[in-house]
Parts: structure tokens; sequence; C-alpha cells
């Protein structure tokens, strides 16, 4: 079923991110029936469809795109626009906040999620290029943290928890995550511009 093209472990078996995403749309706007399959057939074609405002000066840097995105598909990788991909998940957030999901909280848990996979991303570069040893499999965030940005390195140990534990109720709470319950934006903002900080001087 296309609903379940993002959750395989193996990339081969997976469905590119604009299908999927158009696929998550056409079950929640038709209820996953014929007429969902047929609008999520329909949509990544729609979204790929390139726009009047392109004219006929980009025919260049269409071929070649169109020649870069052939290669990748036949070594196993599959691409888009980024603007596909933006409209695609437009899409799938309208229908949401159509269906009674809070806008507002949902770009409070996008900006979180960011900031923690980008954070997660500078750790283990750094750790790699220092020469740390590689991290058993099934590390859990907490031990990653733990060994990349160990307490007695200073105070990016507890920042990083915080937006871990942030980072956690945004992946399994979702819209249970409560108002009262949830940081402000300005909290946010201030533990990540303070691990942004610390990770420049740390270099």
């Amino acid at each position: 079923m296309a609903l379940h093209g993002l959750v395989y472990e193996r990339k081969v078996r997976r469905l590119p991110l604009p299908e999927a995403l158009a696929a998550f749309e056409a079950a929640l706007r038709f209820g996953g029936g014929a007429d969902a399959g047929a609008a999520a057939a329909a949509a990544p074609a729609t979204a790929e469809r390139p726009t009047s405002s392109a004219g006929a000066t980009s025919s260049g840097a269409s071929a070649s795109g169109a020649s870069g995105s052939a290669s990748s598909s036949s070594g196993g990788g599959s691409t888009s626009a980024p603007g596909s991909l933006t409209r695609a998940v437009g899409g799938l957030a309208k229908v949401a906040v159509a269906g009674g999901g809070d806008m507002s909280l949902a770009r409070l848990q996008e900006r979180i999620s960011t900031a923690y996979l980008a954070m997660m991303g500078q750790l283990e570069r750094r750790h790699e290029q220092r020469g740390g040893a590689p991290l058993p499999k099934g590390c859990s965030e907490e031990e990653k943290i733990n060994a990349f940005a160990p307490r007695s390195a200073g105070p990016l140990c507890d920042s990083a928890h915080t937006l871990r534990r942030w980072y956690n109720a945004c992946r399994h709470e979702r819209g249970q995550w409560s108002a009262g319950a949830r940081p402000s934006d300005e909290e946010v903002a201030r533990v990540i511009k303070k691990i942004g900080g610390l990770l420049e001087r740390l270099g």
C-alpha cells in the first residue's frame, strides 16, 4: 500500500518522498478508497509539470536537469525538483489543518526537528573529524549525545538533551502535545541559539 512507502528500512523499497506525501494527502481527502489511489497517481505528475514562467530560456537547464534525474534513477536513487517537494508538503499541511490540526504546533515541531537533526549532524561530523571511535549500532539518541557532547565538555550536553526531549515529543506525541505542556517559541529559540553558539566555539 502506498501509505507504507516511507517506512521500509531498505531504500530500494521506499517510495520517492513526493509520491508518498501525495498518497498521504489523497488518503486524508478520500479515505483510502479508489479515489485516493487515482489522486495519488495523478499528484506526482501534476507536481512535476513545469510552469509557464519557466519560459524558453530555461530549456537547456531543464534538459540537463532531466539528464541528471535519469542518471540518478539508473543508479538506484530518485530525485525531484525542490519546488515539487515543497508543494507536496504544503498540500499535506493544508489538509491536516483543514481536518482540525494546529498549524502553530506543526510549525514549532518542524523547527525543533530541523534544529535537532542539524545539531546531531554537526556533532557526528565533529566526532568523526577528531578521530572518535564509531558508536555501537543501536545507540539511543541519548547515548549519542552523551558520547558526542559529554557533561565534562561543558553546558552543551544539557542543552542538547533539552532539544532531544522536545524532538522526541514531536515524533511521538504529535497533536497530543498540548499547549500547556509544549515549550514556547521563545524558549525553543533561546535553547537553539545557545546550542548554535556552543557549537561554533567548539569548532
